[in-house]
C-alpha cells in the first residue's frame, strides 16, 4: 500500500524480539539489538502475524524458508564437488580447494563463505528446536519428521565444507552475536544452547513420522530463496556466475538505434542560413538511415521520399533568370527590338521575387550548400537505383533530379560578397572582360517529361518550374558556352574547354597543347582544378546523374541491389585515343560507378545510329535501327527503364504499333 512497515503493523501485538531503534548505532549496541538483515525478517514475521498467521505459523514459514536456502546451497555444493573432482587433485588445504574449482570452472568458496554456512546450520537447528519447545505444550509443535529432515539437512551440508576452516569464523572476526536472539525454552537459561543438542532433544520428544517430508531440490521456491536472501546476505556468493557469464557472451549484443529525427528538416525556409541547415540535416538523416539499415525498416524509401520532400516542397525552386544584355542585343537584331524588350522585362518581372536572388551571400554558407547537394545527390542515386523503379517512381526520381540539377545552379549563380569562389566567378559571368556566363542544360528531359506518370500535382509544378528555369537559361548562357554536353557520346564539347581554359588562364595553371590537357582537368587525372575548386566536380556529377536517369534501357543503368552511399562515387577518366595521336575529334569521358562502367549517351547514339543506317538503306522512317530497337523492346530483348505503360496500343493488342498504318493489319482487336 505504499506506506512503511511500522505504519502497517501494531507494535505492541508484533511480538519483536529485538530493539526496534534506527539507525543502528554499533558503539551503543545493546544484548537485544541487531543488525538491519535481522530488523527485515523481524518485519517479514510482523506482517505474516498481520495477515492472520498465529505466532507458531509465522515462525513455521520462516524455518521453512531458511532450510529450503540451506538446502539450495547444499545441493550447489554437490555440484561443485563433483567439478572439482572432475579436475583432478592439484593441492592439500583451501588454496588448493581453489585451484581445483578454478579448474574446474566452479565457484570459489572462501573461509567467510565458510563461516557464515556454518552459522546458518547452527541458527536453522536453534530456531526449529526452540520453536518446537515453544509449541509442543499447545500440541502444534513441528513434526519429527521434519526435525529430523532439518537436523539431516545440516548435517550433511556441514559435512561437505572444507575441514580446514573450523576456526575461520574468530580469524576473520565474525561476531556470532549478530544472529536473531531465539526465544528461551525451559532448559534454556542463557540462550546459548547449542543447535544440534536442541534439535536432538526435540527429536527425543516424538518418533512420530507425521508431518512435511523433505522436499527435493526442484520443489525449491526460487522465490523464496530470494525473499529469505535478505537475512543472509553472504550467500549470493554462492551464486554461479561463470555460467551467466558464459549466457551473456553468447548473446548478440543488440545495436544501439540512434533515432532519426525527420522533424529536424524544416517544411519551409526563407534565408539562406536556413537553406544550408536544412540541407545539412537532410545529410545526417541519410546518413543515419544508410549505416542503420540493417536495424531499420525502408531506409531507401525513406530517403528518396526525404530528398524528394525537400526539393520539391521544403527549398524554392529558382525563378528564370534576368537574360544577358548581350543576348538581348542579338535578339534585336534578329527578330525585333520591341519583341526582345518585351520578353526581357517578362523575364525581369518573374525573377524579382526569386529566393536565390534576393541578396548577396557569404562564401561560407556557399561552399556548405555545394557541398550538401553533392552529398544529397549520392544518396538520391544510391536510393533510386536500390529501389525497383515502376512508372511514378521513375517519374518522380528524374523530376527530383532535375529540381537537385536547377538549385545547385541556382547557387553557383548567386552573387558572393567576401570569399567568392573563382569557379562560380566565371560561371556566373562576372569575370569580366569578353566572357559569357556558362551553364548546363536538361538534355532531353523536356521531351522525357511529356508523357511522366507524376504521381502528386506538386511534382507536376516542379517539373513546370524547372523547364521554365532552364528555358530562359538559354538566353543568358551563349550556345557555344554550354557545358557538359556528355550525351552527345560522352565526348568534351566546346564549353568544357572554354570554361577550363578560362579557369587556367585566372588561376596560372598550365592550358597544354591540346585539349587532352584540360579534359584531365576535368575527369581529375590532373587533379589540380579540382582540388582547388571543388565546385567543379559537384556541377559535372550532378549533371551526369540526371542525364544519366533519361537512359531509354535498364541495360544503361546499375543494377538493382542494396547500394551504399561510397557506391555512388563517381570515377572519371579521359578514354584512351583509338588510332594513335592522328585520330581526330574531342576527347571522351568514362566515367565507373557503381562498379561499372556507365553512359548516358545511349539515347542520342541510338537515335543517330538509326538516322545514319536509314540514310544508308534508302528507306523510310520505320526502318533503321530505331525500329530494330522498339522491336527489341518489344519483345523483352532490351528491358525499358521503367515498366512500360498501359496506354501504350502495342501493349493492348500485344503486336507492335508505331503508326496508325499498323493498325489496320492487327486482326483481332
Amino acid at each position: 500500500n505504499g506506506r512503511p512497515a511500522l505504519a502497517n503493523v501494531d507494535v505492541s501485538q508484533a511480538d519483536w524480539r529485538v530493539e526496534v531503534e534506527l539507525p543502528i548505532d554499533p558503539a551503543k549496541r545493546t544484548s537485544r539489538a541487531s543488525s538491519r538483515a535481522t530488523l527485515a525478517t523481524e518485519t517479514v514475521l510482523a506482517l505474516l502475524r498481520a495477515h492472520g498467521l498465529s505466532r507458531f505459523g509465522a515462525g513455521h514459514a520462516l524455518v521453512l524458508g531458511r532450510w529450503g536456502l540451506l538446502m539450495a546451497a547444499k545441493a550447489q555444493l554437490d555440484v561443485n564437488t563433483d567439478r572439482v573432482g572432475a579436475a583432478g587433485t592439484v593441492g592439500g588445504g583451501i588454496l588448493g580447494t581453489v585451484q581445483r574449482t578454478l579448474a574446474a570452472g566452479g565457484i570459489v568458496i572462501t573461509a567467510a563463505d565458510v563461516a557464515v554456512l556454518k552459522a546458518a546450520c547452527s541458527h536453522l537447528c536453534r530456531h526449529a528446536a526452540s520453536l518446537h519447545h515453544a509449541s509442543a505444550a499447545a500440541g502444534s509443535g513441528i513434526p519429527a519428521s521434519q526435525l529430523r529432515s532439518i537436523h539431516r539437512s545440516a548435517s550433511e551440508l556441514l559435512a561437505a565444507l572444507p575441514a580446514e576452516s573450523d576456526d575461520v569464523a574468530s580469524a576473520i572476526g565474525l561476531d556470532m552475536s549478530l544472529a536473531p536472539p531465539l526465544p528461551r525454552s525451559n532448559g534454556d537459561t542463557d540462550g546459548e544452547n547449542n543447535g544440534n543438542g536442541l534439535t536432538a532433544a526435540a527429536l527425543a520428544m516424538g518418533d512420530d513420522p507425521e508431518g512435511m517430508a523433505r522436499p527435493s531440490i526442484d520443489e525449491i521456491d526460487l522465490s523464496s530463496e530470494r525473499a529469505g536472501a535478505a537475512g543472509h546476505t553472504l550467500l549470493d556468493r554462492l551464486r554461479q556466475a561463470a555460467e551467466a557469464d558464459d549466457e551473456a557472451d553468447k548473446e548478440i549484443a543488440t545495436p544501439i538505434l540512434l533515432p532519426v529525427e525527420l522533424s529536424l528538416v524544416a517544411d519551409s525556409v526563407s534565408t539562406y542560413d536556413e537553406a544550408s541547415a536544412c540541407l545539412h540535416h537532410a545529410v545526417h538523416l541519410c546518413n543515419l538511415l544508410a549505416n542503420q539499415k540493417a536495424a531499420l525498416n525502408h531506409t531507401y524509401a525513406r530517403r528518396a521520399a526525404l530528398i524528394g520532400h525537400i526539393f520539391t516542397q521544403s527549398l524554392p525552386l529558382p525563378l528564370p533568370l534576368p537574360p544577358n544584355p548581350k543576348a538581348v542585343a542579338s535578339m534585336a537584331a534578329g527578330v525585333g527590338a520591341g519583341a526582345a524588350e518585351a520578353a526581357a522585362l517578362d523575364d525581369a518581372a518573374s525573377a524579382t521575387g526569386c529566393f536565390w536572388r534576393q541578396g548577396p551571400m557569404r562564401g561560407a554558407v556557399q561552399s556548405q550548400l555545394l557541398r550538401s547537394l553533392q552529398l544529397i545527390c549520392e544518396h538520391y542515386a544510391c536510393a533510386c537505383f536500390s529501389l525497383r523503379a515502376t512508372r511514378s517512381f521513375d517519374a518522380e526520381r528524374l523530376t527530383v533530379m532535375a529540381c537537385i540539377a536547377a538549385v545547385a545552379d541556382a547557387v553557383l549563380r548567386v552573387q558572393v560578397t567576401d570569399t567568392p569562389s573563382l569557379f562560380c566567378v566565371h560561371y556566373s559571368g562576372r569575370a569580366g572582360g569578353p566572357t559569357f556566363p556558362f551553364g548546363f542544360e536538361l538534355g532531353r528531359y523536356a521531351i522525357e517529361s511529356e508523357n511522366l506518370e507524376l504521381p502528386s500535382p506538386r511534382l507536376t509544378l516542379s517539373r513546370a518550374k524547372v523547364l521554365r528555369y532552364f528555358l530562359a537559361l538559354k538566353k543568358v548562357v551563349p550556345d557555344g558556352n554550354v557545358i557538359l554536353r556528355m550525351e552527345d557520346r560522352m565526348r568534351m564539347c566546346t564549353g568544357d574547354a572554354a570554361l577550363l581554359g578560362q579557369l587556367c588562364l585566372a588561376s596560372g595553371f598550365p592550358r597544354g597543347p591540346s585539349t587532352e590537357a584540360l579534359a584531365g582537368y576535368m575527369t581529375g587525372e590532373y587533379s589540380a582544378l579540382c582540388r582547388n575548386f571543388p565546385e567543379l566536380p559537384l556541377c559535372r556529377d550532378i549533371v551526369f546523374f540526371l542525364k544519366l536517369l533519361m537512359v531509354p534501357t535498364s541495360e544503361g543503368l546499375p543494377d538493382l541491389r542494396a547500394w551504399v552511399p561510397s557506391d555512388a562515387t563517381l570515377m572519371w577518366a579521359t578514354a584512351k585515343v583509338k588510332g594513335g595521336a592522328a585520330a581526330a575529334g574531342p576527347p571522351t569521358y568514362e566515367v565507373k560507378g557503381f562498379h561499372r562502367q556507365l553512359d548516358c549517351a545511349e539515347l542520342v547514339r541510338s537515335a543517330r545510329e538509326s538516322e545514319d543506317r536509314s540514310a544508308a538503306g534508302g528507306g523510310g522512317g520505320g526502318g533503321g535501327a530505331g525500329m530494330f530497337g522498339r522491336v527489341a523492346q518489344f519483345f523483352g530483348i532490351a528491358k525499358p527503364r521503367a515498366p512500360p505503360s498501359g496506354a501504350d496500343p502495342s501493349t493492348l493488342v500485344g503486336a507492335l504499333i508505331s503508326s496508325e498504318d499498323d493498325v489496320l493489319g492487327v486482326r483481332v482487336l
